[in-house]
C-alpha cells in the first residue's frame, strides 16, 4: 500500500516479514537555500509495526544517516546537446538547473555527460576550450551531484544522434 501526502515528501508501503528493522538505502542530497547550505538525506527504512498485525512498514525518510551497503548509485545521462555548438556555454541553463534540482531531490547520485572532443579542440590543435563543460560540472556540484564524463572521439556530426 502506498500513501502520498501533499504536505511532506513521504512514501510508505507494507509487507509481512519476521524481521524487526531493516535499513534499505539512503543518499545525501545538498542544495543551496539563500546563503545557507541545506542537506537532505532521503532514505528508505523499515520497521515492524505492532499495531498492524506484525506487518513490516517501509518508509522514505529524510535526514537518514547512511547509505546501505551494496546499494547501486544511479546516474542520469544528459542530452547530447547539453553544451552549445561552440562549447562556450551550457545550453538551456534554467532548464538544466531545474532538472539538476529534481534529480538531487530524487536521490540520484550524479549525471553522465558526453564530452565532444571536436568541440573541445575546435579552433586549433592542442588549444582546448572546456568552458561549457565546466559550467555543467559547477552546476552539478552546486546541487550535490557527481559528474561522469564520457569522451566522444569519433568524427563530430557523423552519428545519427549527434546534436549538431
Amino acid at each position: 500500500m502506498a500513501i502520498a501526502s501533499p504536505s511532506a515528501p513521504n512514501f510508505c508501503c507494507t509487507t509481512r516479514s519476521e524481521s524487526t528493522h531493516r535499513r534499505l538505502w539512503s543518499q545525501q542530497v545538498s542544495s543551496r537555500a539563500g546563503s545557507k547550505r541545506v542537506s537532505i538525506r532521503p532514505g528508505i527504512s523499515s520497521r515492524l509495526n505492532a499495531s498492524s498485525d506484525g506487518e513490516l512498514v517501509y518508509e522514505l525518510n529524510y535526514n537518514s544517516q547512511r547509505r546501505r551497503r551494496g546499494a547501486f548509485p544511479v546516474y542520469v545521462t544528459l542530452p547530447p546537446d547539453a553544451v552549445g555548438p561552440t562549447a562556450q556555454t551550457m545550453s538551456r541553463k534554467r532548464a538544466m538547473a531545474q532538472s539538476f534540482r529534481a534529480l538531487a531531490a530524487a536521490g540520484v547520485e550524479g549525471v553522465v555527460m558526453e564530452v565532444w572532443w571536436g568541440l573541445v579542440e575546435r579552433e586549433f590543435p592542442r588549444s582546448y576550450n572546456w568552458r561549457g563543460y565546466l559550467e555543467i560540472v559547477e552546476m552539478a556540484k552546486r546541487f550535490g551531484l557527481k559528474v561522469r564524463a564520457v569522451m566522444a572521439f569519433h568524427q563530430f556530426g557523423s552519428g545519427s544522434d549527434d546534436p549538431f
